[in-house]
């Protein structure tokens, strides 16, 4: 239980940014996450909220791992495609575009 409500204390600062701060919040001059936030804690908050449920599952009855790996396999491969452009060059390089 310590590990579902510790999953669970990760999701109310995300929250509470984009919810009750969102016109209060300053973001950091050197490090923040731009306009993307907003979708990164969207992404976030769902994994959480996954974890939270698959740590709810009963234990003893069914093991549910291979439905879980299965799930996230699906998942990915049913993606988007590749960025053009990896992170690490966004970072390096800034967002500018290349000639």
């Amino acid at each position: 239980m310590c590990t579902i409500a510790t999953n669970f204390s990760y999701l109310i600062p995300i929250v509470a940014r984009h919810t009750v701060g969102r016109d209060r919040f300053e973001p950091a001059a050197c490090w923040n996450l731009g306009r993307y936030g907003p979708y990164l804690a969207m992404i976030a908050g769902l994994y959480i909220m996954l974890t939270f449920a698959v740590l709810l599952l009963p234990q003893q009855s069914l093991n549910y791992a291979p439905i879980c790996i299965g799930i996230v396999t699906v998942v990915s491969l049913a993606g988007v495609d590749p960025p053009v452009r990896s992170g690490w060059d966004v970072l390096v390089h800034g967002a500018e575009e290349d000639d």
